[in-house]
């Protein structure tokens, strides 16, 4: 169930990343227009774009972690044995981890002590725009663990084969 869990979530956030970059691809065509040929330009969609740029990038961590495309260290350690190939893995996911839940739990202070920085023109508060990176990171770091888990349970049952 919990493999399902981490599928269905990141499916979610795939969908959400294509979702943000496709809207923003269209908005930033829209203020191309009005700018140039209609002479009105959205003062706004700088604003936007950022925010919808920054969620697409973070939240695409998420699938990319889950289907392993993330960290890849095959350059390294093609040449060596596949159990220390697996080590390897074990290792890069647990330090990819701890980095990104360590970056996530900071990402989060700086969310408290974000009080009074808005956009200049919505007034967006910025703590949504450091909350989205966040999430990505926090989620991304649970499915590092969740794969070096699995990887060190495969490993203990040397079902070496059950790791790709």
């Amino acid at each position: 169930m919990g493999h399902k869990a981490l599928k269905y979530t990141a499916e979610a956030f795939r969908w959400c990343s294509g979702i943000l970059i496709g809207l923003t691809v269209v908005l930033n065509f829209i203020a191309v227009i009005m700018r140039y040929a209609l002479n009105n330009p959205i003062m706004w969609c700088e604003e936007i774009s950022l925010f919808m740029f920054v969620s697409a990038i973070s939240f695409a961590i998420v699938p990319m972690t889950y289907s392993r495309r993330a960290v890849k260290l095959d350059f390294f350690i093609d040449l060596a044995s596949p159990m220390i190939q697996h080590i390897s893995q074990i290792i890069a996911d647990m330090c990819s981890g701890i980095a990104l839940g360590t970056v996530a739990i900071l990402g989060i202070s700086l969310i408290v002590r974000t009080k009074y920085r808005f956009t200049p023109i919505l007034n967006i508060p910025y703590k949504l725009v450091y909350a989205t990176t966040v999430v990505g990171m926090a989620v991304a770091a649970i499915m590092f663990i969740c794969h070096a888990i699995k990887d060190i349970r495969n490993l203990a049952n040397n079902t070496v084969e059950n790791l790709k």
